[in-house]
């Protein structure tokens, strides 16, 4: 009788409009709507016979009832338990079940830990499509080792596998890295097992892997793997397990021990008090033949950082993307020279550097952008973010790799794209700070002066 119930409150629930569905309570048909094209629909006219026996009947041969009667044949209700926690008697169709605990169990809330991925994310963003949340799989590995406090959030494609280990081998600590597959068919192709394999031959092959990445895969439209990161940088970072994130780029030449950052008590007060470092990182000038002469001789202490930009050897210097080498706004005459992190100086909404920052309590990466990493670092800057440069600790890339791989016009919309954001953010934080009663506090420094700059750049007021 009560597998009756079970079936008719199902079947009620099947004929609401799909639209509701995200605001109803936890239910199976929430969980697994049923499809939308359904040939064996009675239309919303037919008369209902007064037959009980021919109601049945046709309530039988329903699809979801049919999935359901072989579901039940198998011993298989994995999709109700899934929202309904049934007791161990209650699976067993010949056995007749109380139904005290039934209710009991429907009226004791779910914890979100005890929800499937995707109906945890379903419910976390239910605007989105869900055709996003098809083609994403959180922890498709999952590292082994223990969770350090510092872990790097990287994104990257299939050929950046071996990056990857070198990375993880110079790190020695936890990592939240997101694979992005190019396939238009989705996760269950062909293609994308194919790569998904390739992926599991390189973890199987590669104990440090295994040791320290959570890899989480996005399978998305082809061409957009090196061009559309802003999702996989928020992704990255949302399921990392530890309290502090390394936003970084997959292809570095060198980069410190984990546990030489934020590896004292002054660090890790500047981050909880909601402040970000910078990890100054030191590159090559662009070199046409660098395909055939790689560079394998760099750098790995401060002091001998120093000696080789001082001496201009293979004219290493202090990279910050949009100014020359040792031009930028992390300023390397004072990283020098400097015993303890420096405040950064004239921030600059394109400033776009390796920074660190609590998983949480930070604003998101816009993904309005394809790639836009400073559109990340200017909204941290404008919740009231100082950043402050690490003296102690950098990072060796080639110099090769270009800011993005947008083609010409898409750089250009997305740059002027990006002056509108940057007015545009002034105007919401501003609003939000004044709404929160935290405009005349000093958390609203970064936006009066940010504003200011913005309206005078675009002669929207005058000095």
């Amino acid at each position: 009788m009560a597998s009756f119930f079970i079936l008719f409150s199902i079947f009620t629930m099947a004929g609401r409009p799909s639209h509701q569905v995200h605001q109803r309570k936890i239910s199976l048909t929430s969980a697994c709507p049923p499809s939308t094209q359904r040939a064996d629909k009675l239309p919303s006219h037919a008369p209902v016979s007064g037959s009980v026996v021919s109601w049945l009947q046709r309530l039988w041969a329903l699809r979801i009832i049919r999935s359901l009667r072989h579901r039940h044949r198998q011993g298989h209700w994995h999709r109700l338990d899934k929202v309904i926690p049934v007791p161990p008697e209650a699976a067993r169709p010949d056995t007749m079940v109380d139904p005290s605990p039934l209710e009991e169990a429907v009226a004791k809330p779910l914890h979100i830990n005890d929800l499937t991925t995707r109906l945890r994310l379903g419910k976390m963003f239910s605007k989105s499509t869900q055709l996003q949340a098809k083609n994403m799989h959180p922890f498709w590995f999952k590292a082994k080792g223990p969770v350090t406090p510092v872990s790097i959030s990287t994104v990257l494609a299939l050929e950046d596998l071996p990056a990857l280990k070198a990375m993880a081998d110079m790190w020695q600590g936890s990592i939240s890295a997101t694979i992005q597959i190019e396939n238009n068919d989705g996760m269950g192709s062909g293609q994308t097992m194919e790569g998904l394999m390739r992926i599991h031959h390189a973890f199987e092959a590669a104990p440090i892997l295994q040791q320290h990445v959570d890899l989480h895969i996005i399978v998305q439209p082809r061409g957009t793997k090196r061009t559309r990161l802003q999702a996989g940088r928020n992704l990255s970072r949302l399921f990392s397990r530890s309290q502090y994130v390394m936003h970084t780029p997959i292809h570095v030449l060198w980069l410190p021990n984990q546990a030489a950052v934020a590896n004292d008590d002054t660090k890790r007060q500047l981050l909880d008090e909601g402040d970000a470092l910078v990890v100054p990182t030191f590159a090559f000038p662009p070199n046409r033949h660098y395909q055939e002469n790689p560079i394998d001789t760099f750098p790995t202490t401060k002091e001998e950082v120093i000696n080789w930009v001082d001496e201009g050897q293979m004219g290493l210097g202090l990279m910050d993307y949009h100014w020359p080498l040792n031009a930028g706004p992390s300023n390397y005459q004072e990283w020098k020279t400097s015993d303890e992190p420096y405040m950064l100086g004239d921030f600059d909404y394109h400033y776009g550097p390796i920074y660190i920052t609590t998983k949480e309590n930070h604003p998101w990466c816009e993904e309005r952008f394809e790639d836009q990493l400073p559109a990340c670092v200017y909204t941290t800057y404008l919740n009231g973010a100082e950043f402050y440069v690490l003296n102690d600790v950098f990072v060796v890339r080639s110099g090769q790799e270009p800011e993005n791989y947008l083609s010409y016009a898409e750089r250009v919309l997305q740059d002027a794209m990006y002056k509108n954001f940057r007015i545009e953010q002034c105007a919401f934080f501003a609003r939000q700070f004044d709404q929160h009663h935290l405009y005349s506090t000093e958390r609203a420094t970064h936006v009066k002066l940010e504003c200011a700059k913005a309206l005078q750049h675009e002669k929207i007021i005058h000095h």
